[in-house]
């Protein structure tokens, strides 16, 4: 997909080194990046991701996305987010054609019985003939069939698809 193409999914950002490229993939870690990859570097609770864009640039990667502007790396596009996991959504979004757009969306926060109440709507929304899919901690459902995710957290990250 063209740079151009998955920018505009981006609501704010500032670019460097310009150049409409074609990307292969996006990804948050450095470990994953292959040739042609965009690289998503952002700050985490212990490390902050912009000390794996040498890496990932070793390894392939053609465009860096990072919430501090970079002046030192070769002439990739490098672009400028306020928040990258953010930006990492809406990068993911664009990457795979916004489904959330072709789909109704309903979300279930709380702390306790978010699985239990998943598996009720889900219930109802079969019953009224809805195609129903779902991601609890527990596991993923699209339509009758249940995908051991191996997430076992509430909210997987943007890139996570298996």
């Amino acid at each position: 997909m063209l740079l151009s193409s998955l920018l505009r999914a981006l609501p704010a950002h500032e670019i460097q080194n310009a150049h409409d490229i074609d990307i292969s993939h996006i990804t948050d870690d450095s470990r994953d990046v292959k040739p042609g990859a965009m690289f998503v570097a952002y700050r985490g609770v212990n490390v902050d991701g912009a000390r794996f864009i040498p890496d990932a640039i070793q390894r392939g990667a053609v465009a860096i996305v990072a919430e501090s502007r970079i002046t030192e790396l070769p002439n990739l596009p490098i672009i400028t987010v306020p928040n990258g996991r953010s930006a990492l959504a809406y990068l993911n979004a664009a990457w795979f054609g916004f489904p959330s757009r072709k789909m109704r969306v309903i979300g279930v926060t709380g702390t306790d019985g978010k699985t239990t109440t998943c598996a009720l709507i889900a219930s109802i929304l079969r019953a009224a003939g809805h195609r129903v899919g779902a991601i609890t901690t527990v596991n993923a459902q699209i339509g009758e069939k249940e995908i051991d995710t191996g997430f076992h957290t509430t909210t997987p990250d943007a890139p996570r698809r298996d």
